[in-house]
């Protein structure tokens, strides 16, 4: 949400908040996972049981209490704007803000966290 306040035939303020839900990635059906480098195997989100590889296999760590993502959700967005126009004369406004801003990274970038 973001408003402009005329102070006066010159200034001019705007004044907002945004904020932004940052949701990981996630297979809905919780067929995922990832490669955890710590114990040199591959971790899945599924029991052996729900495996279609009926035999055991040294280097799949079956975990069906996987979180789902891969990273945490990030619920602390909070983004304040504020910005200027001011008028000096006929031809010259200067003009200036100031905001915080999130990007949401590719989801290569966190495969190396």
């Amino acid at each position: 949400m973001q408003d402009d306040w005329k102070i006066s035939d010159r200034l001019t303020l705007n004044i907002g908040l945004r904020y932004e839900y940052d949701q990981p990635f996630y297979d809905p059906r919780h067929h995922e996972g990832y490669f955890n480098t710590s114990i040199d195997k591959f971790v899945v989100g599924i029991s052996q049981q729900e495996s279609p590889i009926k035999r055991d296999i040294p280097q799949i760590q079956y975990n069906p209490n996987l979180q789902p993502g891969i990273w945490n959700p990030d619920r602390n967005n909070w983004a304040p704007r504020v910005g200027f126009a001011y008028r000096f004369g006929q031809g010259t406004v200067v003009r200036g803000g100031y905001g915080i801003f999130y990007s949401k990274p590719q989801g290569n970038e966190l495969q190396f966290k």
